[in-house]
């Protein structure tokens, strides 16, 4: 990779980064909560549920909705 293909890459990256926030900030605190326990904080579903006081079925149920929104709004 050129010097021009990685700065062009990361220009990208950025981008998608920059999108992809703008697309959480749309979401409710709660959605961006689990969202951010599962994906950024690493915790499993199971160990999302306890926290916060869900059952892991549920904590299962609202990350799919979540996503399928997320989904949407970076279309």
């Amino acid at each position: 990779m050129t010097d021009k293909d990685v700065t062009e890459r990361n220009v990208m990256l950025h981008a998608e980064y920059d999108r992809l926030h703008s697309c959480l900030a749309l979401l409710s605190d709660d959605e961006r909560k689990l969202i951010e326990l599962i994906y950024f904080k690493n915790l499993t579903i199971e160990e999302c549920g306890k926290y916060l006081g869900i059952t892991h079925q549920a904590v299962s149920k609202k990350r799919k909705r979540i996503l399928c929104k997320l989904y949407k709004l970076l279309k």
